[in-house]
């Protein structure tokens, strides 16, 4: 298995599903120097993420009084932040889909819907955090799971053997791919974004473990954000692959309450707009 996943490794840097201009503005993500008119001639030198872009600025989520006809108007309607976390967002969107295993063998629909979940949460969770770029936080937790889909697509037999035994018992997957594959999926997705040159930031936030910590977030403890984010997706009920073993404590779960209940709609806007 660690010859397999060593070729797979390398079969998939050598040739990376995003364009230049995608990576370009994971690059630029923990930089807040960059100017609107930067920004706007990345998202214009690729047409599909341009289109997204406008329909994104157009939708009735952001209530635009008038018609959005340009990267130009949408920079000054969403504003620089809002468009760089969104628009990496669209564009790692497109960039994984090209990676999805085929239907039968995985639920696209649900890991879509926990991805968002997650990564909507981390950006909110992100604004309280002192010294923690929401953006970046936002991409990575959409990106966190992409060792699933790594998984899947290139080890389906395993897979689908994971999945059934996670259905019948209380343990979690995060154990369970260990002994079908011999590797976590976390350990794939911090290869991937890591080979891909993804900012060390943005690698550093991806997490190693399944469940919360039972303490404060603060700018020390900016690795826990993606983990608690993801733990406040399942508890929303955007599980992926199965339900975890353990529910979210009542601590967490009362603290972070406000957050949960806005997930719903604000995940459903995403697919919606991205679909």
């Amino acid at each position: 298995m660690g010859h397999a996943i060593s070729d797979v490794l390398e079969l998939l840097t050598s040739v990376p599903p995003f364009p230049k201009a995608v990576m370009k503005l994971i690059q630029i993500l923990g930089n807040d120097n960059v100017t609107s008119s930067e920004l706007g001639e990345i998202i214009s030198s690729d047409p599909a993420l341009t289109i997204k872009i406008l329909h994104l600025a157009n939708s009735p989520f952001y209530m635009c009084s008038r018609r959005i006809n340009s990267v130009e108007e949408a920079v000054i309607v969403l504003g620089i932040g809002t468009l760089k976390s969104v628009s990496a967002g669209a564009a790692m969107h497109h960039g994984i889909q090209k990676l999805m295993p085929p239907p039968h063998t995985f639920n696209v629909s649900a890991y879509w819907s926990h991805s968002f979940a997650t990564a909507i949460a981390a950006r909110k969770l992100a604004e309280k955090v002192k010294g923690v770029d929401k953006d970046i936080c936002y991409v990575a937790g959409l990106t966190h799971d992409i060792g699933k889909v790594i998984q899947a697509k290139h080890w389906p037999e395993a897979w689908k053997a994971a999945i059934a035994h996670t259905e019948n018992t209380l343990v979690d997957y995060d154990e369970i791919e260990i002994h079908y594959f011999g590797f976590s999926h976390r350990e794939i997705t911090a290869q991937l974004c890591e080979q891909w040159g993804f900012p060390a930031a943005f690698i550093n936030l991806i997490p190693e473990r399944s469940a919360p910590e039972e303490t404060e977030i603060d700018s020390s403890q900016a690795d826990s954000l993606i983990t608690v984010a993801e733990s406040l997706a399942n508890a929303a009920g955007f599980t992926f692959p199965v339900p975890p073993s353990s529910d979210l404590s009542d601590s967490l779960r009362a603290k972070y309450e406000h957050i949960m209940d806005c997930l719903a709609q604000e995940v459903s806007h995403q697919l919606k707009i991205l679909g």
